[in-house]
C-alpha cells in the first residue's frame, strides 16, 4: 500500500508541476485514461478477484438486459446481439457470476455542473449501466 500512495503523489505532483499544464489543457480521454485514471486501476490491485475495466467497454447488466428477448433464427430472423452502455471504466468482480460495482465515464474538459455530458451521462446514462 505504502508504494501506491508514494506512487499516485509523485504522479500527482508531476501532472501539476508540468509546464505547461497539462491538467489546463484540452487532453484527449485517453491521456486521462493514462495519466490520471491510473491511480484507480492501482488502488483495486490488491483486492482479490476485483479489477478496473477501463476503455469503452461495455456494462454486464446493461448487454444482459438489452439481449433477454432475443430469440433463435428458426423463430424469427435472428437479431444481432446488442451491446450494452458502454462505460470509460468499470470496477468488476469475477467468481461465479461477474459484477460491475463502479461505472465511470470520463470527458476531456469540464463544462461545469450544467454541463451536457454530467446532465446526460451521470443523470440518465451511468444509473442505467449498473
Amino acid at each position: 500500500m505504502y508504494e501506491h500512495v508514494r506512487t499516485t503523489i509523485m504522479d500527482w505532483v508531476r501532472l501539476l508541476e508540468m509546464q505547461p499544464n497539462l491538467l489546463t489543457l484540452e487532453m484527449s480521454e485517453c491521456w486521462y485514461h493514462v495519466n490520471v485514471w491510473r491511480t484507480i486501476d492501482i488502488a483495486f490491485l490488491d483486492i482479490p478477484f476485483t479489477y478496473v475495466v477501463g476503455g469503452e467497454k461495455a456494462g454486464l447488466v446493461c448487454s444482459k438486459r438489452k439481449n433477454q428477448y432475443r430469440t433463435l433464427a428458426n423463430v424469427e430472423p435472428i437479431q444481432r446481439k446488442a451491446v450494452g452502455k458502454k462505460g470509460d471504466g468499470y470496477v468488476r468482480t469475477i467468481g461465479s457470476t461477474s459484477t460491475d460495482w463502479v461505472a465511470s465515464e470520463a470527458g476531456p474538459k469540464w463544462e461545469g455542473v450544467h454541463g451536457t455530458k454530467l446532465m446526460k451521462e451521470c443523470g440518465l446514462s451511468l444509473p442505467r449501466t449498473l
